[in-house]
């Protein structure tokens, strides 16, 4: 049976098309990614224990890789467990969690259920504003692809795409897959993963959020630095 319509009448309409790892650290300091779809896209490539390919720097939660709320709490647990155990040589008491197996396989499924959509992307049209801190439509990164744009960093320099304040965080994932999608079209990728994993991600920059103009420039001192108390001994 087909579902009658409900007409609800509203202010506003705000849709969502799932979430994201933020990596923007983790890649400023050269860690190793790796673009996994189904845990929001691209995320850190780590062990069980949330160590990364970097020497000392270590990932948890949903930056580590999208899986909800208490997973990254229990995820926090096992890293700082790891932390310790680096630090200090002793093997830590890990126990297996029923309630951690079960926050990991459902926090998993609701992200695959919210997964960027290849064909959501497909359908967007040419005069559609990707990034709208530089106004850059789909049809102006058609146009970088047809160009020789083939990845993001050079999307960027070619269209502006990225550039304003918000540093890709809005724009990015739309971006890449409408070129994983060129990609793909002409033969490139095989499928549309392997065509984001070819378009790559934004290099990684300071500031990781937008200051004021303010905090960067006039006359400062060590003394403005406010130094914590060091913690007892």
């Amino acid at each position: 049976s087909v579902a009658a319509a409900v007409r609800i009448d509203a202010d506003a309409l705000c849709v969502g098309h799932g979430l994201a790892p933020a990596t923007e650290l983790l890649r400023l300091l050269r860690a190793e990614c790796v673009f996994d779809r189904a845990l929001g896209g691209w995320r850190p490539e780590i062990d069980a224990f949330g160590r990364t390919s970097v020497p000392g720097l270590y990932a948890a939660g949903d930056g580590a890789g999208v899986l909800g709320g208490q997973a990254a709490l229990l995820s926090g647990r096992v890293t700082g467990a790891a932390i310790a155990t680096d630090l200090s040589g002793a093997a830590p008491v890990m126990r297996r969690s029923w309630t951690g197996w079960r926050a990991r396989r459902f926090g998993a499924a609701m992200t695959r259920l919210t997964a960027t959509k290849p064909a959501v992307a497909a359908e967007i049209p040419a005069e559609t504003i990707v990034c709208r801190c530089e106004d850059v439509t789909r049809a102006e990164i058609d146009a970088g692809y047809d160009a020789g744009a083939r990845e993001v960093n050079q999307l960027k320099h070619f269209t502006r795409c990225g550039m304003g304040p918000c540093q890709g965080r809005s724009c990015a994932e739309a971006a890449a897959e409408l070129l994983a999608l060129r990609l793909v079209a002409d033969g490139a990728a095989p499928d549309i993963d392997a065509g984001r994993r070819r378009a790559g991600q934004w290099t990684g920059r300071a500031p990781l959020r937008p200051v004021p103009l303010s905090a960067l420039v006039g006359e400062f001192s060590y003394d403005d630095i406010p130094v914590p108390e060091p913690a007892p001994l």
